[in-house]
């Protein structure tokens, strides 16, 4: 309400008196605001508390964002992992596939970083005319190998693929 009017209608005097005895009442407390009015004190607590509600609705919806936005990280970490280990399972089956009498060996002459360029199939392939002998149906004895069978070309070969599989060569 405006006090304007009510300093007219009582005089400077009688005002100031009604002033004091309205601040000391618990019941009537009212707060003046800068346009010269005055409001209620139960008023003024009703606003406060609706902006704390605010303020706490706003720092629950700011901690509903991190978690989501930590969760979307989560969900693409483990979509990468998801894709290299399908990438790797694909290329053990393209070993299996090819029926390498090693297969831990064949994996390791793999060029993970040429798979976009040329993929397992093709790698395998190459390999399998680079060093034929990975390759074949086992067909028992020591590894599918009969001893003494094969060329010395053959071991020198053999010897190769094994030095680079091991990484010494």
């Amino acid at each position: 309400m405006d006090t304007t009017l009510l300093k007219e209608c009582l005089g400077e005097e009688l005002y100031a008196q009604v002033a004091e005895k309205l601040e000391g009442a618990e019941g009537l407390r009212i707060i003046a605001t800068g346009d010269g009015s005055w409001l209620p004190k139960s008023r003024l607590d009703a606003e406060i508390a609706k902006r704390n509600e605010l303020k706490k609705a706003v720092e629950e919806l700011t901690a509903k964002a991190q978690a989501g936005d930590a969760l979307r990280g989560e969900n693409e970490r483990l979509t990468r992992e998801t894709a290299e280990l399908r990438r790797e399972a694909g290329i053990r089956e393209a070993i299996l596939a090819s029926h390498a009498r090693d297969a831990q060996v064949v994996e390791r002459l793999i060029d993970r970083e040429q798979l976009d360029e040329k993929g397992a199939a093709e790698q395998i392939a190459e390999l399998r005319e680079r060093y034929p002998y990975l390759f074949g149906t086992v067909r028992g004895g020591f590894g599918g190998v009969k001893l003494g069978a094969e060329t010395p070309a053959a071991r020198g070969d053999m010897n190769d693929a094994i030095r680079a599989a091991a990484g010494r060569y």
